[in-house]
């Protein structure tokens, strides 16, 4: 038997209605073709990840990519710091790629071992330590009227004796965490802060996302678990969900604050000392100029394919590779090949 070899151009004979024929029909059948399932057009994909959301990476991870019309910045956190280091965000998705100025500034930030993407690095924080970014520069990215969000992977100790900052633009957002509660305050304008409570974090890893969109604040939250199943062991396993929320006045917006550091894992004081400093560690910190309320993943940038239901499966689990292949094959024997869409009479 001959073996097989890959053509741009569709055989007549095989595929006399083309690949695009074929392709419309397995999507119409549930199925994405991928390595990625997406729910439009991938009907199952949804109800499928509500199920068994362990079939999926987790959410967490921050994108990959800048996407300048919806994206301020992300900063991964895997670097390694040494003193004195500053952070550089992603690259943009333009090409060549450009590097928006956005570099973090780390005074007294050390590498910890706390992490729970790429190898376990992340940026430690020990009460002294603060992570900057100069924004007078680039004060249009960051000077939001009304929507916006934040989300990053925390990782919390038992020591939250005071208010801790994650991140905040003082004056404008804050992100703070304390004994009782995780509090996401925005600012609008007349109204003064407006204020989402969620519960207490206990020493653990969290993924944190905060969100904006006028007059809504959100608070969204869930624990990175190791979760254990009969064939294998799951890591960083999370169910991100609403936890919070808080509604200002119909059409209030951000004032305008004069250019000032976004800083994450503590605050500046008025006399410039570092004050309400984590303990613990951060990753995966993203930035966004957009509500990304609904936003279930952000492994890719969601924003130029208008999806926001974004799942992705995790090859590392058994069952995900299995279910896939017999998924596909299931989904090609049933399928109706025929003069129309190509194909005739075989069977994959």
């Amino acid at each position: 038997m001959a073996r097989a070899t890959w053509a741009s151009t569709p055989s007549a004979e095989l595929w006399p209605g083309g690949f695009s024929t074929a392709a419309k029909q397995i999507e119409a059948a549930g199925l994405q073709i991928g390595l990625h399932m997406i729910s439009p057009g991938a009907s199952m994909g949804h109800r499928l990840a509500l199920d068994s959301p362990e079939l999926f990476v987790p959410p967490g991870m921050a994108p990959s990519f800048h996407y300048p019309p919806t994206d301020c910045a992300t900063w991964h956190g895997h670097d390694r710091p040494s003193p004195g280091q500053s952070l550089i965000t992603v690259a943009s998705e333009a090409n060549p790629p450009v590097q928006p100025p956005n570099d973090l500034i780390l005074t007294n930030v050390a590498s910890s071992a706390a992490g729970r993407f790429f190898q376990g690095s992340a940026l430690g924080f020990d009460g002294t330590s603060i992570a900057s970014l100069n924004i007078s520069g680039n004060q249009t990215r960051y000077d939001f009227n009304a929507t916006f969000s934040v989300q990053l992977v925390v990782h919390t100790s038992a020591n939250v004796q005071h208010d801790q900052v994650l991140a905040t633009k003082p004056g404008a957002w804050r992100l703070v965490l304390n004994q009782t509660a995780l509090t996401w305050h925005v600012h609008y304008g007349q109204q003064g802060w407006v204020s989402a409570v969620g519960p207490p974090l206990r020493a653990g890893s969290w993924v944190v996302k905060a969100t904006a969109a006028s007059p809504l604040i959100r608070l969204h939250l869930c624990e990175l678990l190791t979760v254990e199943t009969a064939e294998s062991t799951l890591q960083n396993r999370c169910n991100l969900t609403e936890q919070a929320s808080a509604n200002a006045s119909a059409g209030s917006s951000l004032p305008y604050i004069a250019p000032e550091n976004i800083t994450f894992g503590a605050e500046f004081a008025p006399d410039g000392s570092v004050t309400s400093g984590l303990i613990g560690a951060l990753e995966e910190i993203f930035i966004s100029r957009v509500d990304t309320s609904l936003w279930t993943r952000f492994n890719w940038n969601v924003p130029p394919t208008g999806i926001t239901d974004f799942y992705i499966w995790d090859y590392t689990v058994p069952s995900v590779r299995e279910f896939w292949a017999e998924s596909l094959a299931t989904l090609y024997n049933n399928l109706t090949w025929n003069g129309r869409c190509g194909a005739v009479g075989r069977r994959w």
